[in-house]
């Protein structure tokens, strides 16, 4: 009689738990972008506290357009001696790469999005 209600309470939620996932074919890729926008430029202003009252300042504006992101972040640093460091960056996103700039010592690289893999791993 055990088994009997066993297989019943098994049975019971298996049938119900089939449901919740039917669902999730329905969910957006969460690897592409959906703005309820076109394009945006966000401006933000950076403080950041680390190590022993020491203060990371700068700034960072966003610009989105479509499913290409770019930011480009200016900061200063204190490096361990007292003295300040200036950082400039320039990152470009678009679905299959990504650039990172350095706008002071004019150098750059440049590598795969790694959201592209999940992409064409969630799509599949």
């Amino acid at each position: 009689m055990k088994r009997l209600y066993l297989f019943a309470a098994y049975m019971v939620v298996l049938l119900f738990s089939h449901p919740a996932y039917a669902g999730d074919a329905d969910l957006p890729n969460p690897y592409l972008p959906s703005y309820p926008f076109k394009s945006a430029v966000i401006h933000y202003s950076l403080k950041n506290e680390y190590g022993h009252g020491k203060f990371l300042t700068g700034t960072q504006v966003v610009y989105i357009k479509g499913d290409r992101l770019a930011k480009v972040t200016k900061m200063t640093v204190p490096d361990p001696k007292g003295k300040t460091e200036n950082i400039e960056a320039l990152n470009i996103f678009n679905p299959d790469y990504v650039y990172m700039i350095d706008l002071i010592k004019k150098t750059g690289a440049k590598i795969d999005n790694q959201k592209k893999y999940g992409k064409a791993a969630y799509d599949k």
